[in-house]
């Protein structure tokens, strides 16, 4: 199979509704295009992140007023597409834009991360502000909040290591700075063990597919998040590559296999299986930007 068409392929299919769409599946599938955008340098993925990020935000950069509620969790992924873009462009009204959230959410939350203050606290409601706030911190708070940043980490390592959690931590570090060393390393050593422990557990276990008893939509999305998680552990050298690159392209494959498959069978429009498949495709496009060439 031609990944690169296959992935390109789907973007007619997001196209339309790019504009009104939003939430933790789409942020997936934003930063899948952000990784093939990167890893292909075709023009169609940093399109459809451009158009999509201009529909909330002013050419002067700022957030037009629909979506300045700062308690809106989209804001805050919203973040690392402008930073992004901004990266990539170097056009100013991103930055501007990008800076208008941070300053407010640093203003209001000085640091603290509000889904932590949730009665019920969800890891995905977290992973739509931790990942912005960690990397907003490093480039332009001079890491003044790195301390009540790692005790949300320490808060994060009580729940039950699972795949999401995996990719939450992998997502942060990759926007830490390692100037101030010992929060750095504690977050790789953080990231390094709950992987080796999904692993180890699943192998013991036999979720991920091609073991012989997991099948199905649950080990599918559990196998192809996994394999994001330790590919790009590997790229930031949190695992040996050497030793892990192998398991996560092996994981990559036996989940592609299996959701290429499966999908022909369903045609989902609209509603949670709609949503669903947006996410789906963004994971699966944000582990195979990390995929080696080799793999």
């Amino acid at each position: 199979m031609n990944l690169d068409q296959f992935f390109q392929d789907y973007l007619a299919e997001f196209q339309s509704d790019k504009g009104s769409l939003k939430g933790y599946e789409v942020s997936l599938f934003l930063q899948g295009c952000m990784g093939l955008y990167q890893k292909t340098k075709e023009e169609c993925y940093l399109e459809l992140l451009k158009t999509y990020a201009k529909q909330r935000i002013t050419e002067e950069g700022t957030l037009i007023e629909e979506f300045k509620n700062d308690e809106m969790l989209e804001n805050y992924h919203l973040g690392i597409l402008l930073y992004f873009l901004w990266n990539q462009t170097k056009e100013t009204f991103y930055e501007k834009a990008l800076k208008e959230l941070g300053s407010t959410f640093s203003s209001k939350y000085q640091g603290k991360n509000p889904m932590f203050a949730k009665e019920v606290k969800n890891i995905k409601d977290i992973y739509m502000v931790q990942p912005f706030y960690t990397l907003y911190d490093t480039i332009y708070n001079k890491k003044e909040h790195y301390l009540e940043i790692m005790e949300q980490f320490h808060t994060i390592n009580q729940f039950p290591n699972d795949c999401k959690k995996a990719v939450l931590y992998v997502d942060c570090f990759s926007g830490m700075s390692e100037e101030i060393y010992e929060h750095y390393l504690t977050l790789l050593n953080l990231t390094k063990a709950t992987i080796k422990d999904i692993l180890g557990h699943a192998r013991e276990n036999k979720l991920f597919l091609n073991d012989g008893v997991a099948d199905g939509s649950e080990s599918v999305e559990n196998t192809i998040f996994t394999s994001y998680a330790v590919l790009k552990s590997c790229h930031y050298k949190i695992l040996l590559a050497e030793k892990y690159e192998s398991t996560g392209a092996y994981l990559f494959h036996a989940a592609m296999e299996q959701y290429v498959s499966h999908q022909k069978q369903m045609e989902a429009k609209s509603g949670q299986a709609y949503l669903d498949k947006i996410k789906m495709m963004g994971i699966f496009m944000m582990a195979y930007s990390y995929l080696p060439s080799n793999f």
